[in-house]
């Protein structure tokens, strides 16, 4: 997971292991999440744990 790197315009899916690597994931575009109140700080703190939670663990590293 690529997370605030704008990967359509730097140089990282440039040339041979650019394309390699951009064969391996989708990009999903999304707007930036509101920080503001503490409902939506909450919201935020949500959408960490259920990533944390869908992510494999891998021990730490």
């Amino acid at each position: 997971m690529l997370a605030g790197v704008d990967v359509e315009t730097s140089t990282l899916l440039a040339g041979v292991r650019g394309e390699q690597l951009a064969a391996r994931f989708k990009l999903v575009r999304a707007t930036p999440l509101p920080y503001g109140t503490a409902a939506e700080q909450e919201a935020w703190k949500q959408l960490v744990r259920n990533l944390e939670t869908a992510l494999p663990d891998r021990g730490g590293r």
